[in-house]
């Protein structure tokens, strides 16, 4: 996966492992933080399993596009100051465009409780929201590049004996 000369096959690859694990290990969180405050058995049957199921697979989805978006974007010989910053940005923009959607979605949908459409916790919650993806985006990304750095090394040590 380290080969400057990929196929497009083995990039797509690459996004779809990426955005996976990253998605996993943000849900997994999410999970893991809402357990030890207790808010999860508050959260989680109101939410519901049929929609609970469609806001993961929307962040799966966006995660996996804005993986693609920074692998095939940034070269395999860029400085970790870009492949950083690509990552926060993909962080970022994943962590705003799903926020903003799912609460304008929670809005006009039918729920039990009705949540209050002020501007102020709605700019809050996506503001907040992007500064942590773009956190996670770097961390997402430095652990990435560290694997491919694990790869590449373990790719060339294994390589063709003579």
């Amino acid at each position: 996966m380290a080969d400057r000369h990929a196929t497009p096959g083995t990039r797509h690859l690459e996004a779809w492992v990426v955005g996976t694990a990253t998605t996993v290990l943000v849900v997994v969180g999410v999970i893991l933080a809402s357990h030890l405050d207790g808010s999860l058995p508050v959260a989680l049957p109101a939410v519901g399993t049929a929609v609970a199921t469609l806001l993961f697979g929307y962040l799966w989805l966006l995660a996996v596009v804005a993986a693609g978006v920074v692998i095939s974007s940034t070269p395999d010989t860029a400085s970790s100051t870009v492949w950083l910053g690509r990552a926060a940005a993909g962080g970022a923009a994943v962590a705003s465009i799903y926020l903003t959607i799912a609460l304008v979605v929670g809005f006009v949908s039918p729920l039990p409780t009705p949540i209050d459409p002020g501007f102020r916790s709605v700019f809050g919650v996506v503001a907040v929201g992007t500064a942590a993806g773009a956190a996670l985006g770097s961390v997402a990304g430095a652990v990435f590049a560290i694997c491919r750095r694990v790869t590449a090394v373990a790719v060339r040590d294994a390589g063709p004996r003579a």
